[in-house]
């Protein structure tokens, strides 16, 4: 949902109204792409579980060293910092209700989802600028 990948537009979206002025990518077509993302991440979750227990062959081609080590701090040390700004705002909020506008709002979210891209941009570009600056350590 931050970068626009994962939408969740219901078929007849045109009809429900609009996204107001907000950048929304998939709106044109009312795509729904939570079935793929779904089987995307769980794929990632299998590969991140295989290398957290060590049973990636990593070791043996430099090629996979190269993505174990450089590619995997990026997703767990990067990604992981601006989404933990996304995944906050989520779920922080007064009587359950949270910062983030989701899906169900009358313009699907995505004015909320364009202001806390903002936000999260200062935490994605301090945990970059912190990976970067470990590259040759790694």
């Amino acid at each position: 949902e931050i970068v626009g990948l994962r939408t969740n537009y219901p078929s007849d979206c045109h009809k429900l109204g609009g996204v107001g002025s907000a950048w929304a990518p998939g709106f044109a077509t009312c795509q729904n792409t939570y079935v793929i993302w779904r089987c995307v991440c769980s794929g990632v979750f299998v590969i991140f579980l295989l290398r957290w227990n060590g049973w990636l062959p990593c070791q043996h081609w430099a090629l996979m060293h190269f993505l174990d080590v450089h590619l995997g701090s990026f997703v767990l040390e990067v990604v992981g910092g601006a989404g933990a700004v996304w995944g906050a705002a989520e779920i922080i909020g007064k009587s359950g209700n949270s910062l983030r506008l989701g899906w169900g709002d009358q313009h699907f979210g995505q004015e909320s989802f364009d202001f806390w891209r903002w936000l999260c941009l200062p935490a994605f570009l301090l945990c970059f600028g912190r990976w970067a600056s470990k590259w040759r350590k790694r």
